[in-house]
């Protein structure tokens, strides 16, 4: 939690623009980018008026969320299955 608060110290902002983790398997590394942090970044843009103009995007653009593994199985399955239900299932 203490890492969090420091990613999004407040709830317009943030002082970084790539967010990597890594370590060992089953340390919840996972749970934290698809239940925590990319969750939380999807819900604020949602909540933005004109998402497209504050990332200073072209209105053809498109915003995107990347899940990167060392192998394209497991990244399609953390993105697909994990991020997508997690998703899904919240009110």
């Amino acid at each position: 939690m203490e890492q969090l608060k420091k990613l999004f110290p407040d709830s317009f902002s943030t002082a970084y623009s790539t967010f990597l983790e890594t370590g060992a398997r089953g340390i919840g590394k996972s749970e934290i980018a698809c239940g925590a942090v990319g969750a939380y970044l999807m819900y604020r843009i949602m909540c933005m008026q004109n998402p497209l103009e504050f990332y200073r995007l072209k209105p053809t653009e498109k915003i995107c969320f990347a899940f990167m593994n060392i192998k394209l199985a497991l990244a399609e399955e953390i993105a697909v299955s994990k991020f997508q239900k997690t998703i899904q299932m919240s009110p």
